[in-house]
């Protein structure tokens, strides 16, 4: 039978293991690469615990799932396989690339052994010369997987899926919405994240520094709100890097510019946008893009 005073120190001990975690989740790790990020055990763990698609990728599959069967697909980004389970059964070729290592032995050991048409290659999308023009039928890049990536380099990835996508062919992308991110600059939306009715003071601390930590290391709301696209540090994997935001009328002149054609929007609730509509409104924290190339 366990003492008052051993069940006394386990107790204490539990706390103080909380404490000193969330401790660590208050001090932004903006030294961490994007890659470093990804390599990381915690993160690996957490994304291939994840088999869901988002309600906008269901929308999209249900909606290109007979243009892309025995189709070959590039799958950019894909993580640990979440989105393997859903689209792989559907393609006569299925390749999942990331140029996180660890992301990708989590892929090999989650479906191993792998089905005849799936593979999963270390690549850096900015580089995907080891694909012939025209490939692809169908290429996914899901879940912001280059808005780690500078305006650039987003610009030479696009450039790069359009080369290897066949006329004709169907992207489809999601990437982080600017008109969201005034939320960051508010304490009460700080506040609401962390859930702050349930009165507990950890995650009333960190809700605070988390806030605090936006205004330090960013431009401030105002220069933020007057630009077309933007690199913030939105407080995802403790600030571990910049993320790409963009206004959604801004990415579809991009995409129009750099050869693609008939873009549809998708919102976080699955349902499109309708084309036309006044894009201001739309004000989700990332949104979905599906397109053709020409």
């Amino acid at each position: 039978m366990v003492s008052r005073g051993v069940e006394n120190f386990q107790g204490r001990e539990g706390m103080l293991l909380r404490i000193q975690r969330a401790l660590g989740q208050l001090i932004p790790h903006i030294w961490m690469s994007p890659q470093n990020t990804y390599n990381a055990e915690s993160v690996v763990e957490k994304y291939a615990s994840d088999t869901d698609l988002q309600k906008p990728e269901q929308t999209i599959l249900n909606l290109i799932k007979e243009s892309i069967k025995k189709g070959r697909m590039l799958d950019v980004g894909v993580g640990a396989g979440r989105t393997t389970h859903h689209f792989a059964p559907l393609a006569r070729e299925y390749i999942g690339i990331d140029y996180a290592h660890n992301m990708l032995e989590a892929c090999r050991r989650k479906f191993h052994p792998l089905p005849s048409n799936v593979s999963f290659i270390r690549r850096d999308a900015r580089d995907l010369s080891i694909f012939g023009d025209g490939y692809f039928d169908f290429v996914l890049a899901s879940y912001n997987c280059f808005d780690g990536f500078s305006h650039l380099d987003r610009i030479r990835i696009l450039k790069e899926i359009k080369r290897i996508c066949k006329s004709g062919g169907l992207v489809s992308f999601s990437s982080h919405n600017l008109l969201f991110a005034e939320n960051y600059f508010k304490i009460d939306w700080w506040l609401n994240l962390a859930n702050f009715e349930s009165r507990k003071s950890l995650r009333f601390l960190s809700a605070i520094y988390r806030y605090a930590w936006v205004l330090v290391l960013n431009d401030s709301r105002e220069e933020i709100a007057r630009q077309d696209y933007v690199m913030i540090h939105d407080g995802a994997h403790n600030f571990g890097h910049k993320l790409y935001y963009i206004k959604p009328w801004k990415e579809l002149e991009q995409l129009a510019q750099l050869g693609f054609n008939n873009t549809r929007i998708f919102s976080l609730n699955g349902n499109e946008i309708e084309r036309g509509s006044d894009l201001s409104r739309a004000t989700d924290c990332w949104l979905y893009y599906l397109c053709t190339t020409r």
